[in-house]
């Protein structure tokens, strides 16, 4: 198994697990947080984990372009969730929330004002990232992405966390999960599939005039440079047109 094929798998795996824990998951039950099933079934929790799992189904496959409609699917899904959440950042500062501390209610809004911004750069650098696979950008955008949820795991969590004692049952639970979920499986999963991409270097065959991509082979010498060295050879006498053009058509895999 090649090395771009196991970066692969491992992505896909990070991402299927992700899905598995939104189904999965630590949620707050009888004064205490433990593990069931999640019975969240609007449609942006629907749309989030269908994100999740065209994602998965992408990487694994290598059908990338289902990974695109994941993406927007999520993207959508994000774009609705901040404007949904516009009205609460005014009304942080309402009577409801007097008597917290200034500082704590601030801390709250910003928190999810960069939970959301960030998310909707996550799901728009994936997007592109997707679309533009075949391309060196594409892979950089992948690797980008886990940037900005690394920024969301430090503000939106790890700030977060430190407002609170973690007095109550299942504490060290909740922590677990929500470094896995946004930070360790979601960070793994964007690093290893940009690392596995694997771009398409396009350059003209000067004998046919067509456009031709190609990839480096194993050995470090990709088919341009083989063409090259044929075609000299050729012009040298070395060899012949026809097994030049054999020669060409199996390094082109035509």
């Amino acid at each position: 198994m090649d090395n771009k094929k196991t970066l692969r798998i491992a992505s896909g795996i990070c991402f299927v697990l992700l899905f598995v824990l939104s189904i999965v998951g630590v949620e707050y039950s009888e004064s205490s947080y433990c593990i069931k099933i999640n019975d969240y079934w609007q449609w942006t929790s629907i749309a989030y984990r269908l994100y999740i799992l065209l994602i998965a189904i992408a990487v694994f496959t290598k059908a990338y372009g289902i990974g695109a409609v994941g993406c927007g699917i999520g993207l959508i899904q994000e774009v609705y969730i901040f404007i949904e959440y516009i009205p609460y950042y005014g009304s942080c500062f309402s009577e409801y929330h007097m008597p917290l501390r200034y500082d704590v209610v601030l801390r709250g809004c910003l928190s999810l004002f960069i939970d959301d911004i960030f998310t909707i750069l996550i799901s728009m650098l994936l997007l592109l990232s997707f679309l533009m696979q075949r391309k060196k950008k594409g892979r950089g955008l992948a690797l980008i992405a886990a940037a900005p949820q690394t920024i969301i795991f430090i503000v939106c969590d790890v700030i977060m966390m430190e407002m609170f004692t973690f007095d109550f049952d299942g504490a060290t639970l909740f922590i677990i999960n929500h470094t896995l979920c946004d930070f360790l499986l979601p960070v793994a999963g964007y690093l290893l599939l940009g690392l596995s991409m694997e771009p398409r270097i396009a350059t003209n065959n000067a004998l046919s005039g067509e456009t031709v991509s190609v990839a480096p082979n194993a050995s470090g010498v990709n088919t341009i440079e083989k063409l090259t060295r044929l075609k000299a050879l050729l012009d040298a006498g070395a060899i012949t047109q026809e097994e030049f053009d054999a020669k060409k058509k199996q390094l082109l895999g035509l």
